[in-house]
């Protein structure tokens, strides 16, 4: 599956020594073929750190990060809100997931959290929550993510 990473965990995802949490994440997207997307207000978001933007550049580089158009987000956003009482202030996640098909998000946000699990708003499959090293199983290919190459999707679920 492809994975959105929320701000909230940028420090301890990108920062100069990662949280031992993060760890398997980075080794899913560095070593594994993962695929990080972001894009509208998070990818302004990540900008402002300079190691996260250093980071996400060198996996955009590799084909491992993937920045959707800040319009069609906002669109997106804007459907959210107009369609859903969502519990958090991060529509804009929400909007990148459904538009990305990435089903996997690293947040500490629990609001966030119950938005993303949510089966009306994140469906086909549902949002899951990486939030520790113990949900390294989350990290795999998954059909949904339009941001897989095909030998990948045709070799993974």
């Amino acid at each position: 599956m492809c994975v959105i990473i929320d701000t909230n965990v940028v420090g301890i995802t990108f920062g100069p020594t990662p949280n031992r949490d993060a760890e398997p994440l980075l080794k899913w997207l560095i070593h594994d073929n993962g695929v990080m997307i972001f894009g509208g207000r998070l990818a302004n978001e990540l900008r402002k750190t300079a190691t996260a933007l250093r980071f996400v550049n060198q996996l955009r580089s590799a084909g491992r990060a993937k920045e959707l158009p800040s319009a069609e987000v906002r669109q997106e956003e804007h459907s959210l809100h107009e369609h859903y009482t969502l519990r958090s202030n991060d529509a804009h996640v929400l909007a990148l997931a459904r538009l990305s098909g990435a089903r996997v998000l690293f947040t500490d946000d629990y609001k966030l959290r119950d938005d993303f699990k949510n089966r009306r708003i994140i469906r086909d499959p549902g949002g899951r929550i990486y939030a520790s090293r113990e949900h390294a199983h989350l990290l795999r290919h998954h059909r949904s993510c339009r941001y897989v190459s095909q030998q990948e999707r045709g070799t993974r679920k």
